[in-house]
């Protein structure tokens, strides 16, 4: 995957517990290259610092 015009790649959604926390995961797993960009994820609405133990249990069946 080419994304080296890109600094900074950041998930947005209103919790960060599930959708954008997986995102940011999954996209982590993919680029193993460590000149790829920055990527993180954040919430809008709810602080919460743990992702959903649902979403945990998937990406940890993935290997991730």
């Amino acid at each position: 995957m080419n994304l080296e015009k890109f600094e900074k790649i950041y998930f947005v959604c209103s919790g960060n517990i599930i959708r954008s926390a997986f995102a940011e995961l999954y996209l982590k797993q993919l680029l193993v290259d460590k000149s790829d960009p920055k990527i993180g994820s954040f919430g809008t609405t709810y602080h919460n610092t743990r992702i959903h133990y649902k979403a945990h249990e998937y990406l940890s069946d993935l290997g991730i």
